[in-house]
């Protein structure tokens, strides 16, 4: 056996016990779920008909069912998710999707951080049928921030910031249709620089790199908070080397393990 069969053999045998190791994770999850009414179970098997599957309305149904029955807060975030983005069979429905995300959010045990952001979204922006609420928007992306969503503390930062072009970069003087129609529905905050700069600072501290970006020109411009120069080196220096590492870990690509042949 030359070296290049001995290799692709290796290789075929690799994706075989990948094969029958997701095929038996999926018996693992039915069993789990159907007959011993495991919730996380539940969840996984979900997770493997949205993912390895791709059969979004079983998905759907799985999320949908478990939030039903065990309020299990990350298939009721799930779940919202398909009801907002609605397809696959799957009708839109806004107001159900909030209802899910709140119950997601305000768990007990397991609150959804992510869950928390969005329904903050949601609420920020309204539609045509939908009034925007500002104030719904504000307190569940405090609490998104608080669960340690530092994503969450970069969008309150920038919901306590002016609308202006100055804070929202060149890539958005561009005329987009779409992005004019949503932020017709936009909700809106007083404006607040001190809570924008503390959220922010917090955001990019914890890595949020678009945060470093925002703190760095609010610093630079002197736009209700004072103008510190010194100050705005350092958060651009934080924020380039934040994307050099993003960009490192970009370029390392992940084996898959998983064929459909």
């Amino acid at each position: 056996m030359t070296m290049s069969s001995s290799v692709e053999e290796e290789y075929r045998r690799t994706q075989e016990e990948r094969r029958d190791h997701v095929k038996n994770l999926k018996l693992e999850y039915e069993f789990g779920c159907f007959e011993e009414r495991r919730p996380e179970s539940c969840q996984f098997l979900g997770e493997y008909r949205e993912s390895i599957e791709q059969k979004f309305k079983e998905a759907y149904e799985l999320f949908r069912n478990n939030c039903e029955t065990f309020k299990y807060p990350k298939s009721c975030w799930k779940e919202a998710q398909y009801l907002l983005a609605g397809g696959h069979g799957i009708k839109t429905d806004v107001n159900k999707a909030i209802q899910k995300l709140d119950l997601a959010c305000n768990d007990a045990k397991e609150p959804m951080k992510q869950s928390c952001r969005l329904l903050a979204r949601v609420y920020y922006y309204g539609d045509e049928n939908r009034p925007a609420e500002s104030e719904k928007a504000e307190h569940f992306m405090k609490r998104a921030c608080e669960l340690e969503d530092w994503e969450g503390c970069w969008c309150l930062s920038v919901m306590y910031m002016s609308q202006d072009q100055k804070f929202l970069g060149k890539r958005h003087k561009i005329k987009d249709p779409q992005k004019e129609k949503k932020a017709k529905y936009r909700g809106s905050l007083p404006v607040d620089m001190q809570k924008a700069l503390h959220y922010g600072i917090l955001a990019c501290d914890n890595n949020v790199v678009e945060s470093c970006f925002n703190v760095q020109r609010m610093y630079y411009l002197g736009d209700g908070i004072p103008r510190d120069l010194d100050k705005a080196k350092e958060y651009m220096d934080k924020g380039v080397q934040l994307l050099k590492i993003a960009k490192s870990q970009e370029s390392v690509q992940p084996f898959v393990g998983i064929s459909n042949q």
